[in-house]
């Protein structure tokens, strides 16, 4: 599921991606499908939903310091390139 979504939103397709991932339950979402949300808001310049997720997951990493929610490689792609 998560390579159908990356592909959707490397191909500028945000916006499939983004419909794909509300048919999904909460619980499902990894920390794959989490960073391409984050991909996918920002590439249609909806940056405070990005931002709001990277804020819950901060705070959320803070409680349990050995899980990521979200990929570095993702906020450092998504939001400096």
């Amino acid at each position: 599921m998560g390579s159908f979504l990356a592909l959707a939103v490397n191909q500028k397709q945000p916006n499939i991606a983004l419909e794909i991932i509300q048919t999904l339950s909460v619980k499902s979402y990894s920390t794959i499908i989490q960073s391409i949300r984050v991909q996918a808001f920002a590439e249609i310049e909806r940056f405070h939903d990005a931002f709001d997720i990277l804020r819950y997951q901060l705070k959320k990493d803070k409680a349990v310091t050995r899980y990521k929610a979200v990929h570095q490689e993702t906020v450092i792609y998504t939001f400096w390139f």
